[in-house]
């Protein structure tokens, strides 16, 4: 009991850290900080399809709600930061129709924490994986 207490406390915190720097570099340029508006995927793929990215997105929610309690200790917690960068990206999606994206480091498309989050979610799924076998 007390193991998911802790990952919903992750899952929210990092919820709450994604909405608030949106909120804060809300139309700001400066440094690596760069506003933009993005109405597609990951990486801006798929532009203006926002509807069918959110009837995606919340099909990948549902799968990996249900992996989140069904699985080993040790995926749950990067399944927890997976589902909290898909589901502040998404409250963006409903409530804006686009996501915002702030960081800009001019080498790799322009993302915020909630996509941070995904991929780093990912990696380490992939690496407990990898060190499994």
């Amino acid at each position: 009991m007390k193991k998911n207490l802790i990952i919903l406390i992750i899952f929210l915190l990092l919820i709450i850290l994604d909405r608030i720097s949106k909120i804060l570099f809300f139309e700001k340029h400066f440094g690596v900080i760069n506003y933009m508006e993005n109405s597609g995927g990951l990486w801006g793929l798929f532009p203006g399809n926002n509807s069918l990215l959110v009837i995606l997105t919340l099909i990948v929610v549902l799968i990996l709600s249900l992996f989140l309690w069904s699985r080993k200790e040790k995926s749950k917690i990067p399944i927890a930061i997976v589902l909290a960068g898909l589901i502040s990206n998404l409250i963006d999606r409903i409530s804006v129709g686009y996501v915002h994206d702030f960081i800009d480091f001019r080498f790799w498309p322009v993302f915020n924490f909630s996509d941070a989050y995904v991929m780093i979610g990912v990696i380490i799924l992939i690496v407990n994986i990898i060190r499994e076998d």
